[in-house]
């Protein structure tokens, strides 16, 4: 799918985005197994497909504005936790979870590449 105007390109990418993320929303609610995110861009790539837009081509036109909502995205989760009381947590036990799952984060994709490289 070939844009002549970048407007038109990024509204596009924005709406088949969209209807990505609101189609996975309805099927999470429907079928709770499915994990959305992993729907929604499956979806995408299939609207991509069937639309013969090139993966490409759609990132270059969305990027700018993803990147740009990024930012708001991060604040808007930051926020619950600022507010969250922290009493009665397991401290040790949540310390220990985000230690393995930094190193699980860090050295697994580490260390694939290295295998596979």
């Amino acid at each position: 799918m070939i844009f002549d105007n970048v407007f038109v390109a990024t509204f596009a990418a924005i709406l088949l985005t969209l209807i990505a993320h609101v189609t996975a929303r309805v099927l999470a609610r429907k079928l709770s197994w499915l994990p959305m995110v992993i729907t929604a861009l499956a979806l995408v790539l299939l609207f991509l497909f069937i639309l013969q837009w090139d993966y490409n081509d759609y990132y270059d036109v969305a990027k700018p504005v993803f990147d740009h909502l990024l930012g708001y995205v991060t604040v808007l989760l930051a926020v619950p936790l600022a507010a969250m009381n922290f009493k009665g947590l397991p401290v040790k036990k949540l310390t220990l979870i985000v230690i393995l799952a930094s190193v699980v984060g860090a050295l697994l994709p580490m260390s694939l590449a290295y295998f596979f490289h």
